[in-house]
């Protein structure tokens, strides 16, 4: 019963963002984007960046992401936002394989620098990482950790009526514990709707 009304309550939310969205759409005083993101996670744990390196060296590693965001327009230069990005990184060979999952949730500002729809993002972080290894090595783990997110975007939408996609590329880091953190810098383009 529990798992049918978080079901619900998502659904719910979802299309509610997307009623108020295409809404605010004509004046883009809130908007919601989604998109694709890769990049490069540099993880501070030395065992993880050896188990990739031995693995991607000899194998394949792809590494793509998401990115949604739900704006709200505070100016006509400023936005604040509440987002979500997460990145799924692959390594492999023919024998083993070192796969992980990271996600995070902000909270941050949006500000547009007054060259047409050139933006830069400032938010609070609060992540996961879930690594996939092999058993041998106990480092199947998970490790919640907080930091920050700087973002540069251009929006190709800004001073139009029109919806197009916009590019950016952001640094996320993020402390695990022990002395660790991790570093990831990712490309994206979002589409608003």
């Amino acid at each position: 019963m529990i798992k049918m009304n978080s079901k619900l309550i998502s659904c719910v939310l979802f299309f509610s963002l997307i009623a108020v969205s295409n809404l605010c759409a004509s004046d883009k005083s809130a908007f919601i984007e989604a998109g694709i993101s890769t990049g490069i996670p540099v993880y501070g744990d030395k065992e993880i960046r050896a188990l990739n390196s031995k693995y991607s060296d000899d194998g394949h590693r792809v590494i793509i992401g998401s990115v949604v965001n739900v704006n709200v327009r505070i100016s006509d230069n400023l936005f604040s936002f509440l987002g979500n990005d997460s990145t799924f990184d692959f390594c492999w060979n023919k024998n083993n394989h070192s796969n992980h999952f990271e996600t995070a949730f902000y909270p941050g500002l949006k500000a547009y620098l007054g060259f047409g729809g050139l933006n830069f993002s400032c938010a609070y972080t609060v992540g996961i990482r879930k690594d996939f290894v092999p058993s041998e090595n106990d480092l199947d783990k998970s490790f919640w950790g907080n930091g920050f997110r700087l973002g540069l975007e251009y929006d190709f939408s800004k001073n139009t009526d029109s919806m197009f996609p916009a590019l950016g590329a952001y640094y996320r880091f993020c402390p695990r514990g022990s002395y660790h953190y991790d570093n990831i810098i990712s490309l994206y383009v979002v589409m608003p709707f």
